[in-house]
């Protein structure tokens, strides 16, 4: 490898500037620095180059090629890329429906969003099941038989719609000459009533069912027909609602058990 003239008689070339020496590299000199010349068919195959010789990139990033092919640092960081490590199927998305496969334990309890399940395989939240578990009340209420027809709300305190509801009422006069049992239950859909009679013990027994009213009795101490009370019920989140029907004149005040669901 030849010096060009510029180093004089006596000059210690190691004392000129890097950018001032004239290298014949490749056959011809050159007044650019070196690295400027280097292509990829100079390098020897066996060179072992440090990858620490590269301009430092930002630390704990992957590599990627841009649109030209060349390399460059990506947003995603080291930990993140460690995530796909030893994956052998697609990651699971943030969005969008997905089946995933295998048991999965959950480190901590997943946070479902603030809907009911609508559907028989549908995650249920801690609220929804709580709103529907069993529970139960149950209380007296009276009806004054010669009130005129009209509704009649029953407070049940469930905090929510009933899924069942039984009212029972036993009736009878001072001299038990007359004795009336009826009791009647409602699930929302289906009235189912029945009764049983005995007036003056002498006149017979007398038991029915229906299937509207859920109570219905007559004056305490006369035949329940045709001075009766019937009802026919219903409810909402709050009451058990019963809409009485008068017939007649019947008198008296009937007292019953409702139970609530």
């Amino acid at each position: 490898m030849a010096q060009s003239s510029d180093v004089s008689a006596g000059q210690d070339a190691t004392a000129l500037s890097y950018n001032n020496l004239r290298v014949d590299v490749f056959g011809a000199h050159h007044s650019d620095a070196l690295g400027t010349l280097l292509v990829n068919a100079d390098i020897a195959a066996g060179a072992a180059i440090a990858l620490s010789k590269l301009a430092a990139l930002t630390v704990s990033r992957a590599l990627v090629t841009d649109g030209s092919g060349v390399i460059v640092v990506s947003a995603v960081t080291a930990v993140e890329l460690g995530y796909l490590s030893g994956l052998v199927s697609k990651p699971v998305a943030n969005s969008g429906d997905e089946s995933v496969a295998g048991i999965k334990t959950f480190g901590s309890i997943p946070v479902l969003p603030a809907s009911d399940p609508t559907t028989d395989n549908q995650a249920a939240r801690k609220a929804y099941v709580d709103a529907i578990a069993p529970s139960f009340k149950c209380g007296i209420a009276t009806r004054d038989m010669a009130a005129v027809s009209g509704v009649q709300n029953i407070a049940h305190g469930l905090g929510r719609v009933p899924r069942f509801i039984r009212l029972t009422v036993l009736l009878g006069s001072d001299t038990l000459t007359y004795i009336l049992n009826c009791m009647g239950t409602y699930n929302g859909s289906v009235v189912s009533g029945l009764y049983t009679h005995r007036h003056n013990f002498d006149a017979g027994f007398d038991y029915g069912s229906s299937s509207t009213y859920i109570l219905w009795t007559g004056t305490i101490g006369g035949n329940p027909a045709p001075y009766q009370q019937q009802a026919v019920p219903t409810w909402d989140a709050t009451n058990i609602i019963l809409t009485w029907t008068k017939i007649g004149s019947p008198t008296g005040v009937m007292t019953f058990l409702w139970e609530a669901y």
